[in-house]
């Protein structure tokens, strides 16, 4: 029988994983045996340290991927159980309080997801799209129509996550910023159902990441659109549209408190060198920690005008290393087990040379 085998990135490996081939000869490696299971830290570090990338066998790891994701028993938590202190300190403006969590389990498979999922995440595109146009023209926004598509996102989202994260990884082109928008409540959507967040706090939070980057349909579009590195100045102007997101929100009288907040405090780092309050650590709302995170993720794997997006291992990796520097190390944890190894949409290589398109895991 065939060797399923898996093309992974050192930087994607895990314990449990069993190495079958390496991007190099067996000989010019340490390793006496050809094909080893990586059992300890110092046999990660050295494949790490030695290769890019490996093959491993799936049926002779331990470790499977994506059996971390939606772990029930790491992160998820019992039905009407309070979250940690150290997270619902956060979860009402600056006040502390107790929220009940929701564990959520998949109610719908992939691939029946998947039409409602594409109908979900255009709708949401096209309202975003026309609030772009909307703002530019100094028109006013339709806020009704971006909470109704928000919630079909949020609802194909607690159905199945992985459906509607397929769609969000489907881009077009010259359209980063709306798409982006977009795309970052997908994320910060899975990231909270992941918490077990109640839906209602779920949907505050993608209509805030809705709007977060909002305020750049003001920003010059040299500035936006430079290929370059922005200069000191250039820079100040585009870190202005924070507060150009929160000026056109002025006008939204019924929009709740929480979704103003996440908007100011999107771009503030867990170690306060963010802006542009340079706030840190609990004194960010943990619904702007959660938007800031998946802003940050969705741009490193996306391609822009003046840079090419990563492989997602590398732009997990990345966001592994602003732990408790830029991110709280406990939102990290929980975001790369709600998005899996590979998320849905993630293009592999398989060991006979064919390229596929990862659909979910289990």
């Amino acid at each position: 029988m065939e060797i399923e085998e898996l093309k992974v990135w050192v930087s994607d490996l895990r314990l449990g994983m069993y190495v079958s081939r390496l991007d190099r000869p067996w000989l010019e490696s340490p390793f006496l045996f050809q094909g080893l299971l990586i059992d300890s830290s110092e046999t990660l570090e050295q494949l790490q340290s030695l290769c890019k990338y490996v093959y491993i066998d799936v049926e002779q790891s331990n470790y499977k991927p994506g059996a971390e994701k939606r772990s029930p028993a790491t992160f998820a938590v019992a039905e009407e159980q309070p979250l940690p202190e150290r997270i619902s300190d956060r979860l009402d403006d600056k006040a502390a309080t107790r929220v009940n969590t929701v564990t959520y389990t998949d109610s719908t498979s992939t691939e029946s997801e998947l039409k409602k999922a594409r109908e979900a995440v255009r709708k949401v595109r096209k309202a975003l799209l026309n609030a772009f146009n909307a703002v530019r023209s100094e028109q006013p926004i339709d806020a009704p129509m971006l909470r109704l598509a928000v919630k079909d996102v949020v609802a194909s989202l607690v159905r199945n996550p992985d459906a509607v994260i397929w769609m969000s990884r489907l881009g077009e082109p010259d359209s980063y910023n709306y798409i982006h928008c977009a795309n970052t409540a997908v994320w910060a959507g899975a990231l909270s159902r992941q918490m077990g967040l109640p839906r209602s706090d779920i949907e505050l939070i993608c209509v805030g990441s809705l709007y977060c980057d909002l305020g750049k349909a003001k920003v010059p579009e040299p500035i936006l659109n430079k290929p370059g590195r922005l200069n000191e100045e250039e820079m100040r102007v585009a870190k202005k549209h924070v507060s150009l997101g929160l000026d056109i929100l002025e006008s939204l009288v019924e929009l709740d408190a929480k979704v103003r907040m996440i908007v100011a405090e999107h771009h503030e780092y867990y170690n306060g060198s963010g802006y542009p309050g340079g706030l840190s650590g609990d004194e960010i709302h943990l619904f702007a920690q959660i938007a800031g995170l998946a802003d940050c993720f969705d741009a490193l794997i996306n391609n822009k005008v003046y840079a090419r997006g990563r492989p997602v291992g590398e732009a997990t990796s990345e966001i592994y290393s602003l732990r408790g520097t830029r991110f709280n190390p406990e939102l990290v944890e929980i975001f790369i087990q709600a998005i899996g190894l590979y998320p849905a949409g993630t293009v592999v290589e398989l060991s006979n040379g064919a390229i596929a398109v990862v659909v979910g895991e289990s």
